[in-house]
């Protein structure tokens, strides 16, 4: 009879052990060796210039060339520059009073400005606010870095929309901007230096799409004070005191520009592929996770004497998923030579890393779990192994970080990049908001898991599973935590 029980002992342990190796080590193994595979063979496949997709002038530039940030020769896929006269330039106020002020709708970077609120010129006065038009006369559509010798840009972020989540669009102590709104016609705003300081270089290089050659071109603005009197003069008198003032006015509304041309080919491509991280994330830390807690919080009483299946099982497609995501994000990284290269400067970054760093320890420390009864002498006992508890706490405390990370990073991912980069800005502002998030962890975290406990409790009461002596010396118990003992 002993001899019985310790080959079944030995059976029990070659079982689990064979278990682990097939489901746990190997399996993120391969999955890491797949990421550096495909981070390996996208960075080969970029330094040989076959993905350039949207990496396209200005980012090939470094953000901290600030003395000679034009380039002089050809880079990556972009032929060398030449200066291009279908390049123009026009000077403009950024509002009709000529006034320091923002103007409403001025973070659209589709906004066509008024002809008649052009200074008249490439001039420039003190401090004075304004727009500079740059337009590419071949209706193609460009990505610019733009240079000015004195003053400083507005920063509206690198899309020119006014979101600097994404990235910011001034360097240079605002002198240089770099500009990924893809377009024809480019709105700079721009304030002038606050004295005389003689003649002003605006200069401007672009390139079409992932392969157009740089063009460039330059202008010099003039110092002339008049122009600020001339604005000022034309304004309507002030009414009589006590006149309401009038509300503020959109001036860009009901405007249209046929010569403007917006967007470029590949840019959706790219902006697919991290879209498609954000949804299969989103649909992971969704999903997933309650499914998790529900296996291992009510066990057999709901999901039958195979439930640490339906948990073991449920972690390794979601981590495929999450491994997918993960892919995606490191390809677009890739393709756009580095733009989200530093993660871990923004929340959402911070809050993903931790999230993913939670759900890698989860396995390592599965697979380290302790016998939930105690071998004592010749046989396993009914005792409860101290370790297993420990074990527990552990393994619930790194689940629980994983899903306040989570949902944190969820919601910095749909709110602090650009809406193109997500599901667009009606559908974050009007679905995936903050009230849906609330929702959402009410029902999955506390209104569901009440209910299953309710009904888990009723059937306790009916169903008490027993254990025989054979299945204990195989370890068959390990993953349960109501045992009766029958002989």
């Amino acid at each position: 009879m002993e001899l019985f029980f310790s080959r079944g002992r030995r059976r029990g342990r070659r079982r689990r052990f064979l278990d682990a190796l097939t489901s746990r080590p190997p399996f993120f193994l391969l999955l890491l060796l797949l990421v550096l595979k495909t981070t390996t063979r996208t960075t080969t496949m970029f330094e040989r210039g076959a993905i350039v997709m949207v990496q396209a002038h200005p980012y090939l530039i470094s953000s901290s060339n600030c003395d000679a940030p034009h380039p002089t020769t050809r880079r990556h896929a972009h032929g060398a520059p030449s200066e291009d006269a279908s390049i123009t330039f026009l000077v403009q106020w950024t509002n009709p009073e000529g006034s320091n002020a923002e103007a409403i709708g001025e973070n659209n970077p589709e906004r066509v400005i008024p002809e008649s609120w052009s200074v008249g010129g490439n001039k420039y006065c003190k401090s004075c606010r304004m727009t500079l038009t740059v337009r590419h006369t071949d209706q193609k559509t460009y990505k610019e870095l733009v240079t000015v010798s004195h003053g400083s840009f507005l920063e509206q972020g690198r899309n020119m929309d006014g979101n600097t989540n994404y990235a910011r669009g001034t360097k240079c102590d605002g002198k240089r901007y770099d500009a990924g709104f893809e377009s024809n016609v480019h709105h700079y705003i721009w304030t002038a230096p606050n004295s005389d300081v003689g003649p002003i270089t605006l200069k401007v290089t672009g390139a079409h799409g992932s392969a157009g050659a740089f063009k460039y071109n330059s202008v010099t603005l003039t110092y002339d004070e008049s122009i600020k009197e001339a604005v000022e003069n034309d304004q309507p008198p002030a009414g009589p005191s006590g006149t309401p003032t009038p509300p503020p006015m959109n001036y860009f509304d009901g405007l249209s520009d046929d010569q403007a041309v917006h967007g470029s080919e590949g840019k959706s491509d790219a902006l697919k592929v991290i879209v498609a991280h954000g949804g299969i994330m989103l649909f992971s830390w969704i999903v997933f996770p309650p499914l998790l807690l529900y296996a291992g919080r009510f066990k057999e009483s709901i999901f039958g004497k195979h439930w640490f299946r339906v948990h073991k099982y449920t972690v390794t497609i979601m981590g495929v998923f999450v491994l997918i995501a993960l892919i995606l994000a490191n390809r677009y990284r890739v393709e756009t030579r580095g733009r989200l290269a530093k993660p871990m400067q923004t929340r959402h970054g911070i809050a993903g890393s931790i999230t993913v760093f939670c759900w890698f320890v989860q396995p390592i420390i599965g697979y380290f779990r302790p016998p939930k009864f105690l071998e004592l002498g010749e046989g396993v006992t009914t005792k409860a192994n101290p370790k297993r508890t420990a074990w527990m706490w552990m393994h619930r405390s790194v689940a629980m970080a994983s899903v306040l990370f989570s949902i944190f990073a969820v919601r910095t991912g749909l709110n602090e990049h650009d809406p193109e980069m997500t599901f667009g800005e009606e559908a974050i502002e009007e679905i995936w908001n903050l009230n849906f998030l609330i929702v959402y962890v009410v029902f999955a975290y506390i209104l569901i898991p009440i209910l299953l406990e309710v009904l888990s409790r009723k059937r306790g009461k009916h169903t008490t599973r027993q254990y025989s002596h054979m299945e204990l010396e195989m370890g068959d118990v390990e993953d349960d935590d109501h045992v009766g003992l029958t002989y």
